[in-house]
């Protein structure tokens, strides 16, 4: 197994203990405050959600994962919050997060919303095959874990405004 951490975060700019120490934004609910002289857009805020969103689907089609199953299932609430963000109210939005269940397998075409839903804090759940896991943790981390095989093209769909760093999930169960 091998485990990387995607995220918006340079490395570059962390401490000794691994802590990050510019001031930027770390969840939805921050659009439209000030971070380092510039408000958070709901445009640049989608932006790199979509990003994230991306890189668990590249690689999941990579490996060939047609499914990932619910795990650790936690709604954040029974009821999809009325934030500003519209296009997580939407029927389609609305039906998936109603019907999520512990054990549900989903299917990679739903994987956008289950990010997204991830991402904007109305659930929190592991995303796992047999052969790559996903978790999400707080501040906008990403974990993945690929079970087998050459494992440097993770490298390779990443895109450059997201950083990729070698390091197991700390949601995996020992």
């Amino acid at each position: 197994m091998k485990g990387f951490r995607i995220t918006k975060y340079d490395p570059s700019f962390r401490d000794s203990e691994g802590r990050y120490l510019k001031d930027t934004w770390t969840s939805v609910s921050d659009i439209g405050r000030i971070f380092d002289g510039n408000v958070l857009t709901e445009e640049d805020y989608h932006r790199i959600e979509q990003l994230y969103i991306d890189a668990v689907v590249k690689i999941a089609n990579i490996l060939k994962v047609t499914t990932l199953q619910i795990r650790s299932l936690e709604k954040t609430k029974e009821y999809i919050d009325q934030g500003s963000w519209i296009d997580i109210h939407s029927n389609d939005y609305r039906k998936l997060f109603y019907g999520l269940t512990e054990g549900l397998c989903i299917s990679i075409t739903e994987i956008e919303y289950i990010c997204k839903l991830i991402l904007r804090e109305q659930l929190w759940c592991k995303l796992e095959s047999d052969k790559m896991l996903v978790h999400f943790g707080y501040d906008f981390y990403m974990y993945i874990v690929i079970s087998q095989g050459d494992h440097e093209f993770v490298r390779t769909v990443i895109p450059a405004e997201l950083f990729i760093e070698e390091m197991i999930s700390p949601y995996m169960v020992n």
